[in-house]
């Protein structure tokens, strides 16, 4: 994915995070905002430390960036913070996708026509 799609800037991301508006699970939570100064959605992934080496989390960030670049073009204009948590070590990567599109929908990311399955 392209990197204009990132949030690269701390200050970017602690505006996400201001906004508080934000939908979770077990094993991720995303927190998102409107962007409509952008043509385009952005996002950025955040893994702690503890979740292991630098191998495990990258591993884990290429599958979440795999899975929004897969749903990417039916994306609303906003920035979005993707935060993995610790309890995600042990997901498959269907079961990663599942709850990432899960918690996509809850969080109104979709444009109105598209996905209506899960």
């Amino acid at each position: 994915m392209k990197k204009l799609y990132r949030i690269k800037e701390n200050d970017e991301i602690i505006r996400v995070l201001k906004k508080k508006q934000t939908v979770g699970n077990k094993y991720f939570v995303i927190y998102k905002s409107e962007n409509n100064q952008m043509i385009n959605f952005r996002y950025a992934v955040s893994v702690n430390k503890k979740f292991g080496n630098a191998v495990k989390r990258n591993h884990i960030k290429r599958q979440v960036r795999s899975i929004i670049h897969d749903c990417s073009k039916d994306f609303e204009k906003m920035d979005i913070f993707i935060v993995i948590k610790l309890a995600a070590r042990d997901l498959k990567f269907n079961e990663t996708e599942k709850n990432i599109t899960r918690l996509l929908h809850k969080a109104k990311m979709f444009k109105r026509r598209a996905h209506e399955e899960v």
